[in-house]
């Protein structure tokens, strides 16, 4: 999307639209010299030209065409693969980098670091305009690799070979952050990504983590063997089930382990605006103002279902669908999963509450057998009264 620029030259003006990464790129580059002859009219301006000036021009100037001449498909929230979202508004950063600031929430790894010194090798990592400027460069450059359906403003990119960058609106809600870096200190071999940096610049988070290799079992999942599934299938049984041997600490509020509050995800995201200690108190939040139905009905159905919980609560994925799911192939012809992402959702919560939300997307027509084949250890088989009272539920709660 072409990005304008707020320019301090006669030639250029404030509206300015830089329609590449090249174009932009050499802009940063005048500015540059322009500050290094206000300072020495007589400076050697070669001494102040970007390393390797002419090879890096040369590769955005290349990619531009090719992104012009060959779009790439790009997966969209159902991890399928669309042409036609290319043809859409390119994915958003923001406005005006030159008046941005950007926040660092996370210390930035050194592999994140050397990415935006490779768009500007004189980045301050200390001034919040200076890194608000490399990262605009970087996010228009990046590949996209997914983006939502609803907007333009949350999708990923890769960065480079090992780090991806998520971007979202989610700028108070840490929940994926601070979630993969409590399983990297209590669950270091768990195959998830890891965090490597979080800023935070104009409304948008910009989450740096690692990239897992592969494809989204969304994608291989038709292609597979009874045999292939059962295996993917007991892969993730005990990938699920060593991530659930992390139980909630004491004082610890249920929900995401910053303290980012209980989640319930159905039609929309409902977020628990109080910190919720107790089942019992998280039963309340799920069904006790449920706004949809009669008194009697609605009387009725609590009668019925309370409270029909687990009492140990335990660390969950939170949307745990085919799409979150990366595997790769194997020369004997099965798949190993490499990663589980998406971790929006997870947290803390009572052991039989991954059950009702493993089939969130599950229809009454639906053609897929991926949930026959649910890991046994958050399958609603497991907790069949838990699931069947929150499958009652859920045509009353909005």
């Amino acid at each position: 999307m072409p990005v304008t620029r707020r320019t301090c030259t006669s030639s250029i003006s404030k509206d300015t639209v830089f329609s590449s990464p090249a174009a932009e790129f050499n802009y940063r580059v005048m500015k540059r010299l322009k500050r290094a002859l206000e300072k020495d009219p007589q400076a050697d301006l070669a001494t102040y030209l970007p390393t390797e000036y002419s090879s890096r021009l040369a590769k955005m100037a290349e990619r531009d065409v090719s992104a012009v001449q060959s779009r790439p498909p790009v997966l969209t929230e159902e991890g399928t693969t669309s042409q036609k979202q290319h043809d859409s508004k390119e994915p958003e950063c923001f406005n005006d980098p030159f008046q941005a600031r950007a926040v660092i929430i996370r210390p930035l790894s050194h592999a994140v670091q050397r990415i935006l010194e490779s768009f500007d090798e004189n980045i301050d990592f200390h001034d919040g305009e200076s890194i608000a400027s490399a990262l605009s460069t970087l996010m228009r450059c990046v590949d996209v690799i997914w983006r939502s359906t609803s907007g333009n403003r949350r999708w990923v990119g890769k960065c480079g070979p090992d780090i991806v960058v998520k971007v979202t609106t989610s700028t108070s809600d840490l929940t994926e952050c601070t979630s993969l870096e409590y399983l990297d200190r209590h669950r270091p071999c768990l195959p998830v990504p890891r965090v490597h940096g979080l800023v935070v610049c104009n409304g948008l988070a910009y989450l740096f983590i690692s990239f897992l290799p592969g494809s989204t079992l969304c994608e291989v999942w038709p292609l597979l063997t009874i045999s292939q599934k059962e295996a993917i299938r007991d892969q993730l049984d005990s990938i699920l089930t060593d991530l659930r041997q992390l139980k909630r600490p004491n004082g610890m509020a249920l929900g995401g382990v910053g303290g980012e509050g209980c989640k319930d995800a159905r039609r929309s995201i409902r977020l628990c605006t109080r910190a919720i200690f107790s089942n019992d108190d998280f039963w309340k939040f799920q069904y006790l103002e449920a706004p949809v139905g009669g008194s009697i009905y609605l009387t009725s159905l609590r009668k019925i279902t309370y409270p029909l919980q687990a009492s140990q609560c335990v660390f969950t994925h939170g949307d745990l669908r085919t799409s979150n799911i990366i595997v790769y192939a194997k020369d004997d012809g099965f798949y190993n999963v490499s990663g589980i992402i998406d971790w929006e959702m997870s947290g803390f919560y009572p052991e039989d509450f991954e059950c009702t939300k493993v089939t969130n997307n599950l229809a009454t027509d639906e053609m897929s057998d991926w949930y026959l084949f649910l890991p046994a250890c958050v399958s609603p088989e497991k907790y069949p009264c838990r699931w069947l009272a929150d499958f009652a539920w859920d045509k009353q709660v909005v």
